[in-house]
């Protein structure tokens, strides 16, 4: 999730829209079908790129990217050829702590046409450990011209204030810390538009959420995937709230009906004790 740090600023804006000022931001989503037939077509209104991934995976060799600048060039250039939608990158601040060129990546993906970069505060060598570089992503925003969105480590809309205070950014971007609390963007833009701290669910609506939030997972992967996805996400709504035996079991379930009634009895019994 991204959250705007500018109160004037859209989110999630159903057109694309161009940035007009430093201080303004504009995201892009998919837009809704134009027929009532829920079968028609989306039009997909941006596209992202990540040259961030550290994972022993495909992303591995588009993070090592970040250390051929010429090849994110080409890279860059050819994707905003190639579409007629805004085009968004999502890097780290280089492969290494001393070789970071965050800003020199972020100038060519200007060049190249991007419209709105994402910089995570490490380098693709720190993985998740370590301090995020707050200062390093606020020489990203004072390299280009386009709107910069910062990430990492944001956990609270209190954290989400200081960050885009240290770094001018237009947005933060919110990542780990919603596993399990989904409703934290809800909170940080709630925070960064009035300060004032927005109240976290009670327990019967994180009971509900997470009942619609298996049902949709099921809907979009199919029973049995569908099921097995909802696993890690349950465990992360429940974590520290429902006892190790009750997850064991629950990560047994095959079916959305099955962990349903799991969740109602989690909340019922596990932590009214």
């Amino acid at each position: 999730p991204t959250v705007s740090g500018n109160s004037n600023s859209h989110i999630n804006s159903d057109s694309p829209q161009k940035k007009t000022s430093r201080s303004s931001s504009w995201f892009w989503t998919r837009s809704s079908p134009t027929s009532g037939d829920e079968k028609s077509e989306q039009t997909l209104s941006y596209l992202g790129a990540v040259c961030t991934c550290w994972r022993r995976c495909w992303c591995r060799s588009v993070a090592e990217s970040l250390r051929d600048e010429k090849l994110v060039a080409k890279i860059l250039e050819a994707v905003v050829a190639a579409v007629d939608v805004p085009v968004t990158l999502k890097i780290r601040l280089g492969w290494c702590k001393e070789t970071q060129n965050a800003p020199t990546i972020a100038r060519i993906a200007e060049s190249a046409g991007v419209s709105l970069l994402t910089v995570h505060g490490r380098t693709r060598a720190c993985k998740f450990a370590g301090d995020v570089d707050y200062q390093a992503i606020a020489g990203v925003v004072d390299a280009v011209s386009i709107p910069v969105v910062a990430n990492g480590d944001i956990d609270s809309a209190q954290k989400a204030r200081v960050v885009l205070d240290q770094t001018g950014a237009a947005a933060v971007m919110l990542g780990r810390a919603t596993q399990g609390h989904p409703w934290l963007a809800a909170t940080v833009d709630h925070y960064l538009r009035t300060g004032e701290m927005k109240i976290n669910p009670v327990d019967s609506e994180i009971k509900r959420a997470l009942i619609v939030h298996v049902g949709d997972l099921v809907q979009f992967y199919g029973e049995v995937l569908g099921a097995r996805i909802a696993r890690k996400h349950v465990g992360w709504y429940l974590s520290g709230r429902v006892s190790v035996e009750f997850m064991r079991k629950f990560n047994g379930l095959q079916s959305a009906e099955e962990q349903v009634e799991a969740i109602i009895e989690a909340f019922l019994e596990e932590m009214a004790a």
